[in-house]
Order: C-alpha cells, then sequence, then structure tokens
C-alpha cells in the first residue's frame, strides 16, 4: 500500500485574473508542499495542471516536476496532468518525460488525461478526434520508450517514417503509466485491457467502487493480471472532529464561491456526445456536491480526526482494492499553509504507519456481485506447511518474551484444522482454547480479529457468536495470506490485547522475511 500527496499549494488568483505578485509565490509554495511530503514519509507527490481553476494552478506539471525531483531523493513523483490530445507531436512529450525519469532517479510515474472542456474550448481542437488522439499518442509514446530500434509509424493522426528516441527512461521498459478515468468514457476498460494503472478521481463511494471493478474485470477478461487502482480521496484532519469540519467547510464554500463567478466554459460540441456516443456532460456523477454536508456524506472527502479518517479510509481501500491513496486537500480547495501542514503531519504519523500495518492483512475487494467458482489459483494454492507454521510459533515466543507477556498461540490451515499450537510455561489452562477461536475468526473473517469488530456492528457479532462460538472477535487473530489467497490463520492469547496484535504482526513479518 502505497500513499503519496496531492500537491495543491496556496491559492492563487481567480481564473480569467492576474496577481503576477501571488503568481510569482506559488512555484516555490508547491515545492516546499512536496518536500515536507518527503520529509513526512509519504510514498510520493502527485502533480496536476487544472487551468482554469484557481487551486492547483501550476502551469507546465513537468517543469514543476523537474524542480521538485532536484530537491527530493526519494518520494515518487506522479505526474497527472499531460493531456496527450493537445500535443500535435507525442514525441517531444516522450523525451520531456524520459529526461525527467532520468533527472529524477527513476522516480516518475507518468499520468495522462484527455483533457477538459475548458482545454478543448481554448485549443479549438476537433473534440470528435480527442478518443483516437489520446490512444493512439500513448501508443507511440510507450513504444518509443521500450523499442531499441528506429520503427515507422504510421497512424491516423501521427505519421514518422523514422522513429528513434535518442532518450530513454531510466525505468525499463517504461516508467508506470497511469491514466486518469472519467465517468462515461471507455479508458476505465481500455487500461484494464492494456495493461495500465487506472487514476479514479475524488467521486460517490459506490462510483469510485464501481470504477475499479469494472477496471479488474476488463484486466481478467483480456487474461492480465490487473494493474494498480489509484484512487483519489482528499483528506483533513485535526487533533478534533469539529474542528476538522469547520476548517474544511470554510475552505470549500470559498471553492464554491470561487466556481459560481468563472464563466462556464461551453461544451465542446453542442448536447455533449463524445466520438464514442457517450456524453461529455457531467465527467462525474453528481459533481461538484451542492454543499459541504452532501460532499462528505457521499464519500468524495475524508474529514475529521485520526481516528475517524483512518477507519474510513480502511473501509474505503478495502472496498475500492486500492494500491495507491493519493491524499492532499484536493477538491478542498487550496488550505492556509499552517493548516495544511498541520493535516499532513497528523495523516502522516497517525494515519499511514496503521494502514500500512493492516493493508497486509487486507481481504479481496467486494465483488458487489453473485460469488463466481474458485479460481485456478484458490483451487490449487497449498494451504500452510507445518515449517511455515512452527516459524510462526517460533517469533510469536520470541516477540513476547521481548515484551514481557506469556501467551498461547495456534496455527490453523485454510480449513480451519490445527497445523501446529504453543504454549509458553505459565499461560493460563485455557489460553490454548481461545488462541484458536482467534485463529478461527480470522481464518473466517479473512481480515485481523481487531479489524472485524469494527466492520460488524454489535447486534450482528452477537448473532455471528451465537451461531459459531468456535470464533471471537477478540484481538490477536490474523489471517496468513500467500499471494493474496488466505491460505490459513494464526491465534495468540495471554498478553494484553495491543500485544497479541503485535506478537501476530511480528510473526507475520517473520514469515515474509524467511519466504
Amino acid at each position: 500500500m502505497r500513499f503519496y500527496h496531492l500537491v495543491t499549494g496556496p491559492a492563487g488568483p481567480p481564473p480569467g485574473r492576474t496577481d503576477l505578485g501571488a503568481g510569482r509565490d506559488l512555484l516555490p509554495a508547491y515545492v516546499d508542499e512536496a518536500v515536507a511530503a518527503e520529509a513526512l514519509g509519504f510514498d510520493g507527490v502527485c502533480l496536476g495542471a487544472h487551468h482554469l481553476a484557481s487551486h492547483a494552478r501550476v502551469g507546465d506539471p513537468n517543469v514543476l516536476a523537474a524542480v521538485v525531483a532536484a530537491r527530493t531523493t526519494r518520494i515518487r513523483i506522479a505526474v497527472v496532468g499531460n493531456a496527450l490530445p493537445l500535443h500535435d507531436d507525442p514525441l517531444l512529450l516522450a523525451r520531456t518525460l524520459a529526461t525527467l525519469d532520468l533527472a529524477s532517479a527513476g522516480r516518475l510515474d507518468a499520468g495522462f488525461v484527455r483533457g477538459t472542456w475548458a482545454d478543448l474550448h481554448s485549443s479549438r481542437l476537433d473534440p470528435t478526434t480527442v478518443e483516437e488522439r489520446f490512444w493512439e499518442g500513448l501508443d507511440l509514446i510507450v513504444r518509443s520508450w521500450a523499442e531499441d530500434r528506429p520503427f515507422r509509424w504510421d497512424g491516423r493522426h501521427h505519421y514518422r517514417p523514422r522513429v528513434d528516441a535518442p532518450v530513454r527512461p531510466r525505468q525499463s521498459p517504461s516508467p508506470p503509466v497511469w491514466l486518469l478515468t472519467e465517468a462515461g468514457r471507455p479508458t476505465v476498460a481500455e487500461a484494464g485491457r492494456r495493461g495500465h494503472s487506472l487514476v479514479v478521481p475524488t467521486g460517490p463511494r459506490s462510483w469510485v467502487v464501481d470504477v475499479c471493478r469494472r477496471h479488474r474485470q476488463a484486466a481478467a477478461a483480456a487474461g492480465r493480471a490487473p494493474a494498480d487502482v489509484v484512487t483519489c480521496v482528499p483528506v483533513h484532519l485535526a487533533e478534533h472532529e469539529g474542528t476538522a469540519h469547520e476548517q474544511a467547510r470554510e475552505q470549500y464554500e470559498r471553492l464554491l464561491r470561487a466556481a459560481a463567478s468563472t464563466p462556464p466554459v461551453p461544451p465542446p460540441v453542442p448536447g455533449g456526445p463524445g466520438p464514442d456516443g457517450t456524453p461529455w456532460a457531467g465527467d462525474l456523477p453528481g459533481f461538484p456536491p451542492p454543499s459541504y454536508d452532501d460532499l462528505v456524506a457521499q464519500g468524495h472527502v475524508l474529514v475529521g480526526s485520526p481516528g475517524t479518517v483512518r477507519d474510513r479510509l480502511y473501509e474505503h481501500l478495502r472496498d475500492t482494492g486500492a494500491a495507491v491513496h493519493v491524499g492532499g486537500g484536493g477538491i478542498l480547495g487550496a488550505m492556509p499553509t499552517p493548516l495544511l501542514r498541520r493535516s499532513m503531519t497528523i495523516f502522516a504519523r497517525r494515519v499511514v504507519p496503521r494502514l500500512r500495518q493492516l493493508s497486509r492483512h487486507r481481504p479481496a475487494p467486494i465483488s458487489h456481485g453473485p460469488a463466481g467458482p474458485p479460481t485456478d489459483k484458490e483451487s490449487t494454492m497449498p494451504d500452510i506447511s507445518l515449517d511455515q507454521a512452527l516459524t510462526l510459533l517460533r517469533a510469536v515466543v520470541d516477540h513476547a518474551g521481548k515484551v514481557g507477556a506469556v501467551v498461547a498461540a495456534e496455527v490453523v490451515d485454510a480449513s480451519g484444522t490445527t497445523v501446529a499450537a504453543q504454549r509458553m510455561d505459565g499461560c493460563f489452562p485455557s489460553a490454548g482454547l481461545l488462541a484458536r477461536k482467534k485463529a478461527y475468526g480470522a481464518l473466517n473473517f479473512r481480515v485481523p480479529t481487531h479489524v472485524a469488530v469494527e466492520a460488524f456492528p454489535e447486534p450482528v457479532r452477537t448473532a455471528l457468536l451465537a451461531a459459531e462460538p468456535g470464533l471471537t472477535f477478540l484481538p490477536g487473530g490474523v489471517p496468513v495470506l500467500r499471494e493474496g489467497v488466505v491460505v490459513g490463520a494464526l491465534g495468540v492469547t495471554g498478553g494484553a490485547g495491543e500485544q497479541d496484535v503485535a506478537c501476530c504482526d511480528a510473526a507475520l513479518e517473520a514469515l515474509t522475511d524467511g519466504a
């Protein structure tokens, strides 16, 4: 699981107005925000360009990315702002991005978009060619990065008798390709079929889950393993729930006022149909929401205390199966720098570490449909072996000794049958039975027991325990996964709840290290 920060910077002048003094301050602020994200431990930063938005008015994101690369050493840099149809020569863009990947020592994520209504309106580009220009330009760029010999390109919109790219990216065969989806556009399925990562913008929770599901289905239909899904859910945190909402509400209402004062841009084609027959109007369903309360209720943003944001973001990642989360202010607009930095710090220090831990045990995304037959992987994946079970138990005992706990542990296979068990001297007599219940609970829930207890309301938990007394929701049970498939489970009891959980985590780390 990787966590990126969406760099938004301070508020710039509204669209259609010029403030050279404010403009000169924007670039340093963007760069400082990216540097701060690296210092806080984020995995990457996301840079975009919204030409007619009063927030994120970055200019050329590739230039900004070059400056960020020079000021940082570790963090990945995702550029999601190159509108391919607007580039008459995609090979020039390919060279720019390859140079950027070399300059950043292979830290580039290359994102591509079609462009907005405003882009098409200002460029006078024929909207009926946008779809073809996008995919042809992408294919030409990716091939120029991968080919080690000159080739001829004879496309519908681009013709090159000889393509011999003099600069190739450091990452081979290419940097990761991120494609931004839009509702009603074919990017979702096509990205899945081609094996490209999909960037899903903020939107109603049900819509985001459905988009992610369709991307995985398209990859499976093409015989591919699904590429990463990147979901963008803006976050804002404060120590107290009410404070966080007060700050976020003020910023969103300011953004709505700015949007209301911006002259509307007409759709590229009267009536809005695109070249594939789907509507251009309304790239996202119900967007933007008319009020802050609607914004929060529909799941466009996550606002609150660290505990609230952590729990809701875990549910989002579980349901979408996303591999990358892009946070930051986003649709909330450009937060005042002190509030933004405080939110970034709380998120990085009190939310991300716990989510990284939970992501190791994350179950498969919810399918929202009838379950099909087991896949070949699920049918042939062997159960946990005795050697692996003993490795888990040795790690449990070793960690328990370090924290002064006296525990019992049990490992079960995928059928719930005991593979190995151990009880430390001095542990209470019924500890072995309770450890088995924890393991059996984690096996059935497909998530750690301390996570499952938060997923089920009290009446449901009571009914489950009455129907199956052989399991428990007490902390200290974790599933054991191999290639994303549950092959067994571990249960630990005898210490305080957090000690039992820590023993499980240490055991899973030992098993991973020994793999």
